[in-house]
């Protein structure tokens, strides 16, 4: 990966224009249930762009067992923690599975939300509804299978 330590002033010599932190990388997503970890993944992959206290993750992760799973989803290992109260914002993160197997027909779509807990935790909505739930252990099957991306912010 790169990294660039110490900072680097870009397009001129303004406070504004100093980047302090650049970083790419490989991360290790692993899936857990509000009790346990997946029984067994099959695929954890991650890689990740941080730019100043911007960071970006994209990941894919497989399981072939729920195991003692149970409660909410969501995954750990995220390269860097999340600060979800930037200065006059109300911003945490998000992003958006692209892709998932065997996971409940009746969610319309999934999205991804990066909370103050480092944690990646997946949502889906079904039928009408305005907001999108919390995916628990029921909501899916074992070979499961997400990928996405997701942007937040840390320190």
């Amino acid at each position: 990966g790169v990294n660039i330590t110490g900072g680097i002033y870009l397009g001129g010599t303004a406070a504004a224009n100093y980047l302090d932190h650049y970083e790419e990388g490989s991360w290790t997503p692993a899936m857990r249930g509000g009790t346990a970890y997946a029984g067994n993944h099959s695929m954890q992959q991650g890689y990740y762009v941080r730019v100043g206290n911007k960071v970006t993750v994209s990941f894919g992760v497989a399981i072939t067992s729920k195991g003692n799973m149970s409660g909410d989803i969501h995954l750990l290992g995220l390269p860097f923690g999340v600060t979800s109260n930037l200065t006059g914002t109300s911003i945490e993160a998000s992003g958006i599975a692209g892709y998932w197997k065997n996971v409940d027909p009746n969610l319309s779509h999934i999205t991804c939300v990066a909370d103050d807990a480092d944690a990646i935790y997946l949502r889906g909505t079904s039928g009408a509804e305005d907001d999108p739930d919390q995916l628990t252990h029921s909501d899916i099957d074992s070979d499961f299978t997400v990928r996405g991306t997701v942007t937040y912010f840390t320190s």
